[in-house]
C-alpha cells in the first residue's frame, strides 16, 4: 500500500482473528515498557519502529482488538479559511476575524489566505481547554452554593 495523495483515507475494518492478534500486539507492547517493535522483509533487513509511531499503532491496535474500524486519513499541512473553520467548529468570519487579530496564525497563498493544519488544532484544543476550565469552575460554584444551602 502506497500514499499519493494527501487527501486519502483508508478504512481498517478486521476480521475477529485480526482482532485478537491486535489484541494480543497491543498487550505485549503495553506491558513491556521497553518493548520495541522491529519490522522485517525477508531478503531486504529491518528496522525499528519509533516510539511516535509505535504509540499511534498501539492506538489503532486498541480501537481493532475491541472489534472496531480503524480510519487512517492523510491530513494536509495547509488548509482552506473554510476547511480550517469547520474544523474548529467556528464560522470563517469569526476565523477571519481571529487571523486579522492575531489570534490564529495565517499566510498568503497568493490571494488566497491558508491556516497551518497544526496551527488550527492548537486554537481548537485551547477552546475546549477554556471550556473545560470554565465547566469545572461552574460546577465548583455550583457545590459551593449547594454547601451553603445544607447550612
Amino acid at each position: 500500500m502506497s500514499i499519493t495523495a494527501l487527501n486519502t483515507t483508508t478504512t481498517l475494518a478486521p476480521s475477529k482473528k485480526a482482532a485478537r492478534e491486535a489484541g494480543t500486539l497491543l498487550a505485549f507492547t503495553e506491558h513491556n515498557k521497553n518493548a520495541s517493535v522491529t519490522v522485517s522483509i525477508e531478503g531486504k533487513g529491518s528496522s525499528e519502529i519509533s516510539a511516535e509511531l509505535l504509540t499511534v499503532l498501539q492506538d489503532a491496535l486498541a480501537i481493532i482488538s475491541l472489534g472496531g474500524q480503524a480510519k487512517v486519513q492523510a491530513v494536509p499541512h495547509d488548509l482552506t479559511t473554510t476547511v480550517a473553520a469547520k474544523r474548529i467548529g467556528i464560522s470563517r468570519p469569526t476565523l477571519m476575524k481571529l487571523v486579522r487579530e492575531g489570534e490564529i496564525p495565517a499566510h498568503k497563498v497568493g490571494a488566497h489566505t491558508r491556516i497551518k493544519t497544526q496551527d488550527a488544532d492548537a486554537y481548537r484544543a485551547r477552546l475546549l481547554k477554556e471550556k473545560t476550565q470554565k465547566q469545572k469552575q461552574a460546577f465548583e460554584n455550583l457545590l459551593e452554593l449547594e454547601a451553603e444551602l445544607e447550612n
